[in-house]
């Protein structure tokens, strides 16, 4: 019998997650990504990251805390038996979402990054800072962002953003 433990604050995810590798044979933490900074309580088991949002982000993140693997929950299932294996750890591309009449992938990672500040509710003086940007290149990303999109304001993209779960908050 595997040693498979869940550790999400979802008791829903938690359920599917055991559902769903209840007849796996590896051993392996699944870490709710909202509690990554968790993954040193567990230095001799393999840690794999998930989360249901698409946010490109949480990826990159995982990553670079040194996780063993990652996985998108609204993958169904699919490809978990990879990533425990360790036969494919990382996706190479987060999954598509909508956003407005855009898919995720026809923004570029600038766009993203601009996005996720945006989502903060970062005023464009604070955005620039923080990604070295000058403040017209922040107000063109948003620009484009809205005619990609099709929302009328910054509000309705941000509140869109997180609501599809492009950008987890």
């Amino acid at each position: 019998m595997p040693d498979i433990t869940v550790m999400t604050p979802d008791p829903i995810v938690k359920k599917l997650l055991s559902l769903l590798t209840a007849e796996m044979p590896e051993e392996a933490v699944l870490l709710d990504a909202a509690w990554m900074e968790r993954m040193a309580e567990f230095p001799e088991k393999k840690v794999i990251v998930f989360t249901a949002s698409a946010d490109p982000f949480c990826l990159k993140a995982a990553k670079e805390a040194g996780a063993d693997g990652f996985w998108y929950l609204n993958a169904a299932g699919e490809g978990l038996a990879q990533v425990l294996s360790g036969e494919a750890p990382f996706p190479r591309k987060p999954p598509q979402v909508q956003l407005g009449n855009a898919m995720s992938g026809d923004l570029t990672a600038r766009e993203l990054e601009v996005l996720k500040e945006l989502t903060a509710g970062k005023p464009d003086g604070e955005i620039a800072k923080m990604l070295s940007i000058a403040i017209p290149t922040v107000k063109h990303h948003i620009q484009q962002l809205l005619l990609k999109t099709g929302f009328s304001n910054r509000t309705q993209l941000a509140v869109a953003a997180v609501s599809c779960g492009l950008i987890r908050r």
